[in-house]
């Protein structure tokens, strides 16, 4: 396995790196480093290169995401499911295209048992990426010990643009559901835990629900009709939906915006979250930091007082420090919005 001595050639050259990282992490992140310093050690790296938003190279990220990578390859625990087939079995890591073949649940199995209730994980990734390995598995490994059942989505992105998402999400909720006797859980106790973009998208999945599930059974009935067949009926919306500093559709994000609806513009304020919510949504636990340099706190509080105003019972949290990415936040003031949550829930 690779460590801080290694080098970015070393990364790029590794097979496995090479096909998948982009399925868990941006590749491009790892590809930015100019060719004079590709030979530096991963170590040595943050002297010498930026990120595109000014910090000291990532060089710890792309490891941790790389090893996360060979562990989603090689744990047996762990099952990629992909959505658009017709099938209930499990396959190997599927090659990142952002087509439908790439929309995939990554089932932790052995959480599946004894009908737990079910988390499932949407990363985030501004549209143009899902960040399977960071927001996604710490946060399914801080989730399988407090006793769910967990499972993370890896959704289609740019150019794979609204509502593709909304419904690889809308599938992956079915499939919980559809599924639920043989995963020995509860399909009826459905939490979903959207990420930045991936909050934007949990949120947009839900308000519209009704739109989206139907542009989904229309094109399952003309492409798969078994798998029509067995989700027709089968709610697509979740029980509870937690949003961790979740884009919702403040101006300044706009690059998500354009990641999300290309050049189809005239969409964008039907996908400001927060203008459209209605006494449907689901019981919603909201968290940020107030020193996020990415989304600005507006989203959380603009999203928590619309779910008020319509008497949904939500929960804003917002924390000093923590910064924007930062999936479970260890080692920062938000460390704790995970047991928050869940005590949230269990009211």
């Amino acid at each position: 396995m690779f460590d801080e001595s290694n080098t970015i050639r070393d990364l790029l050259e590794d097979k496995l790196v090479a096909d998948y990282l982009d399925l868990v992490y941006p590749k491009s992140f790892v590809e930015l480093v100019p060719e004079e310093y590709r030979d530096v050690p991963l170590k040595k790296l943050p002297e010498y290169v930026k990120m595109p938003w000014g910090v000291p190279y990532i060089s710890r990220a792309v490891l941790e995401a790389v090893g996360r990578l060979y562990e989603l390859n090689n744990d047996e625990n762990i099952d990629c499911i992909p959505l658009w087939k017709d099938c209930r079995t499990a396959q190997k890591l599927t090659k990142p295209s952002n087509t439908k073949e790439t929309a995939c649940l990554f089932l932790y199995k052995d959480t599946f048992k004894d009908n737990r209730p079910v988390a499932l994980i949407v990363p985030g990734g501004a549209y143009s990426s899902v960040s399977v390995a960071g927001e996604g598995m710490d946060t399914a490994d801080a989730l399988r010990e407090k006793g769910y059942a967990v499972a993370i989505l890896r959704y289609r992105c740019r150019p794979g643009y609204y509502p593709k998402p909304q419904q690889d999400l809308a599938l992956a909720v079915k499939y919980i559901r559809a599924n639920a006797e043989e995963l020995h859980t509860d399909g009826g106790d459905l939490l979903v835990i959207g990420f930045s973009a991936g909050g934007h998208l949990a949120a947009s999945e839900t308000v519209y629900a009704p739109m989206i599930e139907s542009g989904l059974m229309n094109e399952l009935k003309a492409g798969s009709p078994g798998l029509y067949d067995r989700y027709l009926g089968v709610s697509a919306k979740a029980d509870k939906i937690a949003l961790a500093y979740a884009f919702t559709g403040g101006a300044e994000s706009a690059d998500c915006f354009v990641n999300h609806v290309g050049s189809h513009t005239e969409r964008i304020d039907d996908l400001i979250v927060f203008h459209h919510i209605n006494s449907d949504f689901p019981k919603c636990f909201i968290w940020a930091c107030e020193d996020d340099p990415v989304v600005d706190i507006s989203n959380s509080t603009e999203m928590a007082h619309a779910l008020e105003k319509n008497g949904v019972p939500c929960r804003l949290r917002l924390y000093p420090n923590g910064g924007h990415g930062r999936g479970t936040a260890k080692g920062t003031a938000a460390e704790g919005w995970l047991e928050e949550m869940l005590r949230f829930f269990s009211r």
